[in-house]
């Protein structure tokens, strides 16, 4: 790892025969919290769309997946 200069946190992929580490980095989300503290004190947090979308899923059929977390 650190030959690699991958530090923090890290993916892994499954790849046919291979493991794939990368490091986990969220550049999306920097700062998100420092932003959302800004919109609640200049009182700018409001919806953009309606939250009461109706999607008409209740009668879909959601299949089951076994999912193991580490």
């Amino acid at each position: 790892m650190e030959q690699c200069n991958i530090k923090g946190e890290v993916s892994l992929e499954v790849k046919e025969n291979s493991i794939i580490i990368k490091p986990l980095e969220n550049k999306l989300r920097k700062d998100w919290d420092k932003y959302f503290k800004m919109m609640k004190a200049e009182k700018e947090g409001r919806l953009i769309i309606n939250d009461n979308l109706e999607l008409g899923t209740g009668d879909w059929e959601w299949p089951l997946y076994n999912v193991i977390f580490f």
